[in-house]
């Protein structure tokens, strides 16, 4: 698991850590698999935005769900 980089990423990170109840979440990781489902990233999103002031949509989250390349 390759660790997060920067302070975006390290405040998405928690986020994703928060929202699927995970202790880590790597740069390769991938939300579905990590066990996240449309609430979670209804939710993920919502705190992207409210937390990070990101514009998100939800459908990026299907479309490229993986933390980083």
């Amino acid at each position: 698991m390759r660790a997060s980089q920067g302070k975006s990423e390290e405040a998405l990170a928690a986020i994703w850590s928060e929202v699927l109840c995970v202790e880590q979440v790597g740069r390769h990781d991938n939300f579905f698999e990590l066990g996240g489902h449309s609430l979670l990233a209804v939710q993920m999103v919502a705190r992207v935005q409210a937390d990070l002031q990101v514009e998100l949509k939800i459908s990026e989250v299907f479309k490229h769900p993986y933390f980083a390349t």
